[in-house]
Formats: structure tokens, sequence, C-alpha cells
């Protein structure tokens, strides 16, 4: 195990690869990365598989992780799931090293189409909520790749800028909708009917939104919302 890595990352790059193992088996049955024609795939008997992996090379240590649980994928389990039709598949790891200032590159998207093509990328994990790893989610899914992302706590609360996710896509972090979900438990638990939000003014929006509205507003609840100026004040917060 890497030093950087704990036991809890470690158990949840495996649970990942299990994920990405269960979309391989999901693409291969339906043919999704035959989606789009300008992909052309290479006959899949004998054919090596990759998971791409896309990361800033200050979070290496996740590449790592995950290159060590995909070694310990053996190639008999690999040889179990498609032995009616006896396939000699091997899986290698595609790196995605995405620029350390987070911007969206042209350089980039051409390294990521030349990565794409003539692969069998069966899934893509992607670290980070950059304009970069939004290119490289965009890119995977339109090419009918299924995608992990990590995006991790910066920014604004995960889910509640798009409640509504591209089938493909899977956010490794709680929506929106379960936070609310989450937050009403708490509060009925807690016996705090009444209580009051602050919030910035996206989140204040995405508040708004039927799906999370009413979830925190049926009674007994009676939420009250103040969005916060843009960018906050302090003077104006604690009046």
């Amino acid at each position: 195990m890497h030093p950087l890595i704990s036991n809890r990352d470690n158990a949840q790059i495996f649970l990942i690869l299990l994920v990405l193992l269960l979309a391989m088996a999901q693409s291969s049955r339906n043919g999704i990365g035959d989606k789009f024609t300008s992909r052309q795939l290479p006959p899949l008997r004998g054919a090596k598989m990759y998971f791409a992996i896309a990361a800033m090379a200050s979070e290496q240590s996740y590449s790592k992780a995950f290159n060590k649980a995909l070694m310990n994928i053996t190639q008999s389990y690999l040889e179990g799931k498609f032995k009616e039709t006896r396939y000699n598949i091997t899986l290698d790891t595609l790196t995605i090293e995405l620029p350390q200032n987070g911007s969206f590159t042209a350089t980039l998207l051409d390294d990521l189409c030349s990565k794409f093509e003539g692969k069998h990328v069966v899934a893509v994990l992607v670290i980070g909520n950059t304009p970069a790893a939004q290119t490289v989610s965009l890119a995977a899914t339109h090419s009918g790749i299924p995608v992990l992302w990590a995006k991790g706590q910066g920014g604004m609360v995960p889910g509640f800028r798009s409640l509504e996710l591209n089938p493909l896509e899977i956010h490794l972090a709680p929506t929106g909708r379960e936070m609310a979900q989450a937050l009403r438990g708490l509060l009925l638990q807690a016996h705090w009917h009444t209580f009051t939000i602050i919030a910035d003014s996206e989140s204040t929006s995405a508040l708004q939104r039927y799906e999370l509205r009413g979830t925190l507003s049926e009674s007994p609840l009676h939420p009250t919302l103040i969005p916060l100026p843009s960018p906050p004040l302090a003077q104006i917060i604690f009046r």
C-alpha cells in the first residue's frame, strides 16, 4: 500500500474497480463502446482493455493505488466471466494527466482523443472538479464510456449544480438530493423544526428547486433561506 493511502482509501479503490468491472461487462453486452462510429475499436477476442484514470500530477497517489488494485484483479477472474467465449483479455491502465492549473486546453483534448482512439476503454475514473476534469468526463460520456467522477469537496456542494446526471456518469459524492434528505432526518431527530439556511447564490437557487425545497420544507419543517451576497461580507452575515 502506498504510504499516503489509508486502508479506507484502498477499500474505496477496490470498490471503484468492482463497479468498473460491472460496467465493463455491461458495455460488452450492450455494445456501449461502439455507439459512435468515429471510434473504431479492434475485435474483442484477444484484446487489451483499459481502465483510464485522469488526475493531476500532484494526485499521483490515487494513480498508484489504482494501478496496484488493478494488478490484483487476476486473469482467472476475467476468464471466469468470459469462460464460454474463451476471450484472452488483459487489463491495463490508461493515465491521463490533467494540467495543474485545472484549465481546459486544446492540447488536453487532442491528447485525450489520441489515447482513446482504437482502444477498448471500459471506464474512466476522473479525480478533481476543474474544467479539465469536466472535459475528460464530457469526452468519455459522448464516446459511450462510463465515468466515475470523484469531484472532492472543492467548490459548490456536490450535486447542486446539476440534479440530473448523464446515465453514463456516476459522481463519487453525495448528491444535493441525498444531502437534503440526510439534513431532514437530522433535523427531525433533533426536533429542530424551525431553522435558517445561509447559502451562496448558486446553492440558494438549487435549494429553491422542487427536488430540494420539498424535502426541507415538508411538514413539520419550516426553513428560512437567506442568500449570501457575492462575495460574502462578514459585516452583513454577522450583523
